[in-house]
């Protein structure tokens, strides 16, 4: 470590890795060379001769610097500080366009998830990356282990076809853009809440900052998806709601806000909970473009409708009836009315009739003011069964008797003999894609999870499109939907009298580097790691070559010696691009060439 400690003495005046950063990229270098060649140990290790000439070598000072955080006290606080803006102002003290800023806003974070057993270190794989550092993250990724299930047939219909597809959420999304930009009618996704202790198997312990780089990445390619009568529904807790609202207002426009949704996900006290105990999550609704989505009423139970009956024998049908009085007084409607029995009747207690006395004869006329059986109560107005709206508009406090709960939700996964640790309730989904869409639209969930709502929305005759990364979704997700296509019964499958049918394709994101990060992140021992490293380096994309007998990197520990390596590969090459497929390093088999060719044409 005696370079580190070389270099924080020798730039005192320097705090954060941006400031060296500026230093180096200025014109003249003088300030930092100067310094650097006026020590032994960094001279040796930060240059070295050419022609006669001594090359400073500015990159592997970077870094060195980045991958030990040399600057870590006051690189950390700065990567912790988050604050609003508005009106070009550092805090938002007036009224106006109010964004949230935080550190590396306009970086991109691939976001790597853990294996099923066990979480990832965010400092192992999840990067933050430059706009600038990125040439090909972003070009649609070649596919590979096509499989088909149900009684799909022929070729990829991008119309009809129902996709799982397993890789990086956020690659995989781009990978879609080409033929699935403005279609997506529905996206409803349930992402890592950021807590730490919610028993996700993706990296929940994100840093703040890092969680808002991750959600912002993710949402600025799903507004793209999104028809522009489409929606989206993000579900959240208290932890980081406030947070992703304003970061949402950014992406979608706050204009284009429509509401928050109360889901009340326990129905019981948590008698362990050290402050309130926590049973309710958020579900954020935004339009692409608020005022083309038109929202689907929720249909009438046999509950509501039996409040209606014929008493009269009215040949409109049935009907019931509501007070004739209201509370906002006007003197020109407070007049007596006479019931058909003879009986003298006033508004009373300060209000007054709905109708003036002109109309209030119109109804009459019309059989639609009711006195009562014997003609002699106080009246009142008549609503037909058949005049009410075909439904009922949607509130935002959704109670566990309503769309479920979580306990509910484990116990119809069980039935399933799967085992999932946070499922969400298919009632949940039912009344999010009840209310957004209608048959044959599609539907996005980019954190599939269980399968949740690629199974509701199959189920209820719509498409879908959902991606999952980590391994379950072949344990879990293609299981439960593979359940689907046979027909299981769980859920909202009586609803709907489903028996089954239709079906999907399968396919993964072609891994290269990715692969090879995953095997870095999984060793024990620096004796495994140096191993695994060995059968690696000839076929990974390397930012840069170990020296893998260097003296500073044998003395770090095991945890650092593997993020080190995992910062060194390529992440502009976690994925073999579509561009690519045909080069012979991938080696990629005819069937997928061919299926590759075919989904993107």
């Amino acid at each position: 470590m005696i370079l580190i400690q070389k270099l924080k003495e020798l730039f005192p005046e320097l705090q954060t890795y941006k400031q060296l950063e500026m230093e180096l990229y200025k014109e003249d270098r003088s300030f930092v060379i100067e310094r650097l060649l006026s020590v032994p140990e960094l001279k040796a290790h930060f240059f070295y001769e050419a022609s006669g000439c001594l090359v400073f070598d500015a990159q592997k000072l970077m870094d060195f610097i980045r991958q030990r955080e040399v600057f870590a006290s006051s690189y950390t606080k700065y990567k912790n500080k988050i604050t609003l803006a508005s009106g070009g102002k550092s805090i938002a003290k007036e009224l106006g366009h109010v964004v949230l800023n935080f550190p590396f806003k306009e970086c991109i974070l691939e976001g790597g998830m853990s294996t099923e057993d066990k979480k990832r270190s965010e400092i192992f794989y999840n990067e933050t990356l430059a706009p600038e550092e990125i040439t090909r993250l972003f070009e649609p990724k070649a596919l590979t282990n096509f499989q088909s299930y149900g009684n799909r047939t022929g070729e990829i219909n991008h119309e009809k076809d129902n996709l799982l597809i397993k890789g990086n959420n956020l690659l995989a999304l781009y990978s879609l853009l080409p033929k699935y930009r403005g279609k997506v009618k529905l996206i409803y996704i349930d992402p890592p809440y950021n807590t730490g202790n919610d028993g996700f198997k993706y990296n929940d312990a994100f840093n703040h900052s890092t969680w808002l780089v991750f959600m912002k990445n993710r949402l600025e390619v799903a507004r793209q998806l999104l028809s522009d009568d489409g929606v989206i529904f993000v579900q959240i807790d208290d932890n980081e709601q406030a947070y992703l609202k304003v970061l949402m207002d950014e992406v979608f426009g706050r204009e284009n806000f429509v509401s928050n949704v109360i889901w009340e996900k326990k129905f019981s006290p948590q008698n362990d909970a050290k402050w309130l105990s926590d049973n309710h999550d958020f579900i954020m609704i935004f339009g692409k473009i608020k005022s083309s989505w038109e929202i689907n009423l929720l249909p009438r139970t046999e509950e509501m409708n039996a409040r209606y009956k014929n008493l009269d024998n009215d040949p409109r049908g049935d009907w019931t009836s509501g007070a004739l009085q209201v509370k906002t007084y006007s003197a020109i409607y407070d007049y007596p009315i006479t019931t058909p029995g003879g009986r003298e009747v006033w508004a009373g207690n300060g209000s007054c009739w709905r109708f003036s006395k002109e109309k209030l004869q119109d109804l009459i006329k019309d059989n639609r003011i009711w006195f009562g059986e014997n003609g002699d109560s106080v009246p009142r107005l008549k609503r037909f069964l058949s005049e009410v709206k075909d439904g009922l508009v949607p509130l935002t406090l959704w109670k566990h008797s309503e769309v479920g709960h979580n306990q509910q939700a484990k116990q119809d996964i069980g039935k399933m003999d799967l085992n999932f640790s946070s499922p969400k309730p298919e009632a949940l989904l039912e009344r999010i894609i009840q209310i957004a869409t209608k048959e044959g639209d599609l539907v996005l969930d980019f954190f599939a999870g269980s399968g949740t709502t690629p199974a509701v929305a199959h189920k209820m005759g719509r498409r879908w499109i959902t991606i999952e990364q980590m391994d379950y979704v072949e344990t879990i997700t293609r299981v439960r939907l593979q359940k689907v296509l046979d027909g299981e019964q769980g859920g909202i499958s009586k609803n709907h009298k489903w028996q089954g049918g239709g079906g999907f394709c399968y396919f993964e994101l072609f891994e290269w580097n990715k692969k090879f990060a995953d095997a870095i992140c999984g060793v024990e021992s620096m004796e495994e790691l140096m191993r695994v490293y060995g059968e690696i380096k000839g076929q990974a994309f390397w930012r840069y070559d170990l020296e893998e007998n260097d003296a500073e990197f044998k003395a770090l520990t095991l945890d650092e010696q593997k993020q080190l390596m995992v910062e060194m590969l390529n992440k502009n090459h976690l994925y073999c691009n579509i561009g690519e497929i045909e080069d012979a390093t991938y080696k990629i088999s005819k069937e997928d060439l061919e299926f590759n060719k075919e989904f993107y044409e």
